[in-house]
């Protein structure tokens, strides 16, 4: 036991680094309520409905998700799920890296544990709302640490399962984590038939999103998707924000103080460490870190040159492409990797200080010099994140008077108005948010699902599920004969939100709230 108190003092060490730093950027996020910030939303009482399962022609983008939170919220309510999945998605990052090198002492888990929960990859990522996507993010150092169990194959594999349950709530983490299980599987050498079980479960917890493409939606992205979504790239300032973990298509989500020259200088400083630590790697490892470290990148940056971006475009148009059009994404491996690689080099330059200084209590001292400065690299490199995300994560109340404009609502065919995907209203403090009431209602919902990506001087129109009648909604126009024709029995408008008030003339009234009108269509 005394042998091992080193390993368990460096673990602990590193989870209440981690831990900390994510209550400084999150704070907020505590107090009581739900979150309603672009993409991450939810509802009280959520409805078991088509939409649920992704069973409306919609892209199934949260399946299973919304069927997972609908069903546990009567045990765990939805508020307090989406606070552990907000938390879960930095800490659960900082916490499995700590653990994961924890055999390199406490300056390597203390580090690691920093790095990876200051994360401008992960920043940029919360920025849009995808914290439960960024769970396959956080679940890679428990996915590496599951694949490492040298025992039997039996304990492995559940052990493996249990560590990508949380990423498998979305189908762009399911795929990542049965990707990182595979090459974790084939990286150890384990035999034809673990990797073989692997593979299987790995589509296994895919099959829920997957089932809901093929009977729902199974058309292809448009090709406008791959330019709206590419990373940002406008000189050689971006270029090492992207290899640091940023450059996220959206303007909103993009951390501002990575523009400057000193944020610049600490991202040059920690991609130096990295290689620094890269050299402490041996063998083969050295060389699978450095393809995770600079392949994701480049590839990201590849596709969103004049020479890559044509060919991307063009390959929407196959089924299921669509789904890696956020390039961004592909810089979770290499977010992942930096954060092994910076302790690992903080750690080499602490050893060649040690060579020159005396031993006792100067290397303490000096090792906590080492780590005080890396941290500081680290802050220093996005010294925004907490700014960014205390404002993005408050925690409101729902009005008291939405349960009546629900009940109203029906069973539908509902229509939500004005015509966009996001709403915007005051008691959510103007915060932007994708449109909730699909999660509310149990029968079918009619709402916006094109979304308009503004880059520069360049629009992009992105999807093409709308309806024919989109056009003459979006300016407010609703008559009788259109909504009969598409089957729609009740019409909802969203009180204070941008967009074009509807004109709803010929339509019965059934209650008007604080935030929201339901009409019937006689």
């Amino acid at each position: 036991m005394p042998a091992r108190r080193p390993v368990l003092l460096a673990a602990a060490v590193g989870i209440v680094l981690s831990g900390v730093v994510t209550l400084v950027m999150l704070w907020p996020a505590l107090g009581s309520g739900y979150l309603l910030y672009r993409d991450f939303i939810t509802v009280p009482d959520p409805a078991l409905g088509p939409r649920t399962w992704g069973m409306t022609g919609s892209a199934p983008r949260a399946v299973p998700l919304d069927a997972v939170m609908a069903l546990a919220d009567p045990v765990v309510p939805t508020w307090l799920q989406q606070k552990l999945i907000l938390f879960g998605s930095l800490w659960g990052a900082g916490s499995g890296v700590a653990v994961l090198l924890r055999n390199r002492g406490v300056l390597a888990a203390a580090v690691g544990g920093v790095v990876a929960t200051w994360s401008p990859f992960a920043a940029e990522r919360l920025l849009l709302g995808q914290a439960p996507t960024l769970l396959a993010w956080s679940a890679l150092p428990w996915l590496v640490l599951a694949s490492r169990y040298s025992g039997w194959a039996g304990i492995r594999v559940p052990l493996l399962l249990v560590a990508a349950l949380p990423a498998a709530l979305t189908p762009s983490g399911g795929l990542t984590a049965a990707a990182a299980v595979v090459v974790l599987s084939l990286l150890w050498r384990r035999s034809r038939a673990e990797s073989t079980v692997l593979a299987a479960i790995g589509l296994g917890w895919c099959l829920p999103w997957v089932i809901a493409a093929l009977g729902g939606r199974t058309d292809a992205g448009v090709s406008e998707g791959a330019a709206a979504f590419r990373v940002e790239v406008a000189g050689p300032a971006e270029v090492l924000d992207v290899f640091t973990g940023g450059g996220v298509w959206a303007e909103g989500a993009r951390l501002a103080s990575r523009d400057g020259r000193a944020a610049g200088s600490a991202m040059l400083v920690l991609l130096v460490m990295a290689a620094v630590g890269l050299t402490a790697v041996a063998g083969a490892r050295r060389r699978v870190l450095a393809i995770g470290l600079f392949l994701p990148p480049i590839v990201a940056l590849g596709l969103a040159s004049p020479l890559g971006l044509p060919i991307f475009a063009a390959a929407q148009a196959v089924p299921g492409v669509a789904l890696f059009r956020d390039t961004h994404r592909l810089l979770a491996l290499s977010a992942f990797v930096l954060s092994l690689l910076v302790p690992l080099g903080a750690v080499a330059v602490l050893d060649q200080l040690g060579r020159r200084i005396p031993r006792g209590a100067a290397l303490p001292l000096t090792a906590m010099g080492v780590f005080c400065v890396s941290t500081a690299l680290v802050v220093l490199a996005a010294p925004d994140i907490p700014r960014r995300l205390q404002g993005a994560y408050r925690p409101v109340e729902f009005p008291k008077d939405w349960h009546r404009a629900v009940r109203a609502a029906g069973e539908g065919p509902v229509l939500v108005l004005p015509w966009q995907p996001m709403r915007q209203v005051p008691w959510n403090g103007d915060r932007p948010f994708l449109d909730p009431l699909s999660l509310a209602l149990p029968g079918d919902v009619v709402a916006a699902s094109d979304l308009v990506v503004q880059r520069g001087s360049e629009r992009y129109q992105v999807g093409s599920s709308d309806p024919l009648p989109a056009a003459q909604w979006a300016a407010g126009r609703v008559d009788l004969a259109t909504l009969r024709s598409q089957g729609i029995a009740i019409v909802m408008e969203w009180r204070g939100s941008p967009g074009a008030a509807p004109r709803t003339d010929g339509l019965r009234l059934l209650t008007r709230t604080s935030s929201l009108s339901v009409w019937r269509v006689p």
